[in-house]
């Protein structure tokens, strides 16, 4: 019978450990970086009421129905009977966007804040 042979480190693994080495560092040294980005732009990004109060629902309305489509030209309707793809298909949007309009009637009724003016 053959004894196995030993393994002997080559430079390829020695450039593997190295590369993982190296993705190691800049993973644990970006970190910092990208949760304190990530705060920053989520405080700054967000604040759209700052622009005006009534933006965050008529944004949020717009990027529902934008998303929705996207996702119907990329997956197609789902394999379900036709009421199933209805809803599946209309219920998200149609439920935000009753919510998001229920919010501008609030805040036009209670508050006295129009979309325009």
């Amino acid at each position: 019978m053959r004894r196995p042979r030993a393994h002997s480190t080559t430079a390829g693994d020695w450039l593997g450990y190295a590369i993982a080495l190296a993705s190691l560092v800049v993973i644990v040294w970006g970190f910092p970086f990208f949760f304190m980005a990530s705060l920053y732009s989520a405080r700054s990004a967000f604040n759209t009421a700052h622009v005006h109060p009534m933006l965050p629902p008529v944004i949020t309305g717009v990027l529902v129905w934008v998303l929705a489509v996207f996702n119907l030209i990329d997956s197609g309707m789902p394999k379900d009977p036709p009421v199933f793809q209805f809803c599946s298909l209309l219920g998200g949007p149609l439920s935000v966007t009753v919510v998001s309009l229920w919010e501008l009637h609030r805040m036009r009724t209670r508050f006295g804040v129009v979309l325009r003016g």
